[in-house]
């Protein structure tokens, strides 16, 4: 049975389309082809992340090894660690674990995403790596045992429809504390900076996605390959950044991204700019925290826009008021001129899926689920996942 949702989106949310004319290109009158709006890209791109994020750092030199492999013991799949470096002229500035989890069929599509507690936490398996990562009192859990995050990230389904996932802990690319992610970056060249406003904690988690693409992309085992995105909460904003900036990821999934991630500003989502800059002033570049949300020429629905023509789903959970849910419905609204221009056939206007509901909404390019659910990720979400995977004909294999 469909999800009965008690409360409507707004009618500013409704009037999106008009006040903010938010899929106009800076300086362009018209859009009407895939030029107008390629034309416009970078500039677009380049106001988020003067006025937002900041600039990421230059791209490092990337290496790494296969430091262990073999079969999962729980589950039908095969397990790889890598360890990663990221360099600037011969100095490390960071050290990674990367996980790949493989189903014994594997397709050639792959999920990457930021993981808050350990590699080791995914599944309750013996034969994952397990070790004590930095900064231990960031996860509110127990680092130590293996898979008591396994519900949340229901490995087993993922494994089972043939998707192939790829994880690292979030803190070995900079911890999400004011204080230590200050002490990350000044560690790191000046040079490695580009000039204009320094990068928060989202951009360089970006960054660091984007250097995890550039390893993969010298495996032979993903080659061809389809890899994607995948975030939950602030997870989610840096996924869809590195999306947006970032041509060579496949498709995001932005889940309960909330404000700066898929909620515009200007549609007063339930966390303000005013209290995300001060909770959380490491994660967006330093002058944001000056700024009100007038100052800003830009708002999250064209974030969104710049995805395009990548496949992009959004979901959500009704009780989750703080992701403000119905703000990131209206936003994908107003970005769907965009989509429409690489995909005419889409409707005028998209509603959520919910569980229940026949699954031709999750067969679109671009799509917004809403649950019951508050702040999490479960076994319900994944399978709406994994049917906008199959919609977009990248998991060919049925699952439960």
């Amino acid at each position: 049975m469909a999800l009965s949702v008690s409360w409507k989106v707004s009618a500013q949310a409704q009037s999106l389309h008009s006040p903010l004319d938010p899929m106009i290109p800076l300086g362009q009158p018209t859009l009407k082809t895939q030029s107008d709006w390629e034309n416009g890209r970078a500039a677009l791109q380049e106001r988020f992340l003067q006025e937002i994020y900041g600039h990421l750092p230059q791209s490092p030199a990337v290496s790494g090894h296969l430091h262990s492999q073999g079969p999962l013991a729980k589950l039908p799949g095969f397990f790889q660690e890598h360890v990663i470096e990221l360099n600037w002229q011969g100095k490390r500035l960071r050290r990674l674990h990367l996980l790949i989890l493989r189903p014994q069929q594997s397709q050639p599509t792959a999920l990457l995403f930021l993981n808050k507690c350990g590699n080791a936490s995914l599944l309750k398996d013996p034969v994952l790596p397990r070790y004590l990562p930095l900064y231990p009192d960031l996860c509110p859990g127990e680092m130590s045992e293996r898979g008591w995050q396994q519900d949340y990230w229901d490995v087993a389904s993922a494994l089972a429809a043939g998707l192939t996932l790829i994880t690292l802990h979030e803190t070995e690319l900079a911890p999400d504390a004011p204080a230590a992610f200050a002490e990350t970056v000044s560690a790191w060249p000046e040079i490695l900076f580009r000039s204009g406003p320094r990068p928060g904690l989202i951009a360089i988690w970006a960054w660091g996605l984007q250097s995890v693409r550039s390893y993969l992309a010298t495996l032979p085992e993903f080659q061809g390959s389809q890899i994607g995105l995948l975030g939950h909460s602030r997870r989610g904003k840096a996924a869809l950044l590195a999306t947006a900036l970032d041509g060579r990821f496949a498709f995001v999934v932005a889940h309960q991204t909330g404000t700066l991630g898929a909620a515009p500003l200007r549609l007063h989502p339930a966390e303000s700019l005013a209290s995300i800059t001060f909770f959380f002033p490491h994660w967006f570049t330093p002058s944001l925290a000056q700024k009100q949300v007038a100052d800003l020429s830009v708002d999250q629905h064209q974030l969104l826009a710049l995805v395009a023509p990548k496949p992009l789903l959004i979901t959500e959970g009704a009780r989750d008021f703080w992701a403000s849910p119905d703000l990131s419905l209206a936003a994908l609204n107003a970005a769907l001129p965009v989509y429409q221009l690489y995909f005419p056939n889409l409707p005028s206007q998209l509603h959520s899926w919910q569980p229940g509901q026949e699954l031709a909404a999750l067969q679109r390019p671009v799509a917004h689920v809403l649950t019951g659910d508050g702040h999490t990720l479960n076994r319900g979400y994944w399978q709406a996942i994994l049917a906008f995977l199959q919609g977009q004909g990248l998991l060919k294999k049925h699952f439960p």
